[in-house]
């Protein structure tokens, strides 16, 4: 069967998003809100604003992905 150039085209599109949903691994230097929590034992709203505050002064990254299922930040100290 002859594939046409236009449903090449959308097959690598439609790649190109799948891949762009995949999360990568998460890295050994990476934590959560959670573990933030876990380690301090501040309340939600205190780590998600220290969080954001290390965020806004440039010294932590956040970058979105899925954890068991459920939408996640996860930080890293940047380097």
């Amino acid at each position: 069967m002859k594939i046409s150039k236009h449903t090449k085209v959308a097959l690598s599109g439609l790649d190109w998003a799948i891949a762009q949903t995949i999360d990568a691994p998460r890295q050994p230097d990476e934590f959560t809100r959670g573990d933030y929590i876990e380690k301090t034992g501040v309340s939600k709203s205190t780590a998600s604003d220290k969080l954001l505050a290390l965020i806004e002064a440039g010294t932590l990254t956040c970058r979105k992905a899925t954890i068991s299922g459920k939408a996640s930040n996860l930080y890293r100290r940047k380097s």
